[in-house]
């Protein structure tokens, strides 16, 4: 487990390629913060990763927006 005591936060994590690298960073120990514009999809990963006792968190962003960014970063 490479990421024991590691944060990861990672965006698009909804779907995709976001969402593969939530799963492989999950399994090398990280815990997470998830984040996404669609709020169902970012819901729908923390159920899964809360499955599994990976300390995660979910986000609704939109990258694209700066204000947004600083927000979710306090």
């Amino acid at each position: 487990m490479r990421l024991n005591g590691k944060v990861a936060l990672i965006t698009g994590a909804g779907k995709g390629i976001g969402a593969s690298i939530a799963k492989r960073f999950a399994m090398e120990g990280a815990s997470l913060i998830l984040c996404d514009q669609n709020e169902s999809l970012v819901q729908q990963m923390v159920a899964d990763f809360g499955s599994d006792n990976t300390k995660v968190l979910g986000l609704t962003v939109d990258i694209t927006d700066r204000d947004a960014i600083q927000k979710m970063v306090q």
